[in-house]
């Protein structure tokens, strides 16, 4: 039985199971833990097996909907997202430990189409691109 969605859920900026390691003006890196762990996913392999890099239109799914299988029967599928008067897709690539039901974490290049990474938290929607388990969420993204 698939959950079914009808409040706000979170979208973390990239709360994947590895930090995201921003460059600042210097040239020297620092980390962003904020509440919750970030990834830059560099060269590395998500839950899907696949290999993106932080400019790649990605996002994780909540790990309760996305499953534990392998792979997830919801490995690359295709999403639409909403935000400020802005509109794009992004592929399902990884499962996300710590979002809520309905959750996604989004890649940088993703969450960088939609507002500057210092934003922390965006509300919009989503749905599967085929429309299928229409789930239309309200989404925010948190860093």
């Amino acid at each position: 039985m698939q959950p079914q969605m009808t409040e706000k859920r979170v979208l973390n900026r990239v709360q994947w199971p590895r930090n995201l390691v921003i460059g600042d003006k210097g040239g020297e890196q620092s980390t962003d833990q904020g509440d919750q762990q970030t990834t830059n996913n560099r060269g590395t392999r998500g839950a899907c097996g696949d290999v993106s890099v932080d400019t790649d239109f990605i996002v994780a799914l909540d790990q309760r909907f996305f499953g534990t299988s392998y792979p997830s029967p919801y490995c690359n599928r295709k999403i639409t997202m909403l935000y400020g008067g802005k509109t794009t897709t992004a592929t399902i690539k990884d499962s996300c430990l710590g979002c809520a039901v309905g959750g996604l974490d989004l890649s940088p290049g993703l969450f960088s189409f939609f507002a500057d990474l210092g934003e922390g938290t965006i509300y919009g929607t989503w749905s599967f691109l085929d429309g299928s388990d229409n789930r239309g969420d309200d989404m925010s993204t948190t860093k």
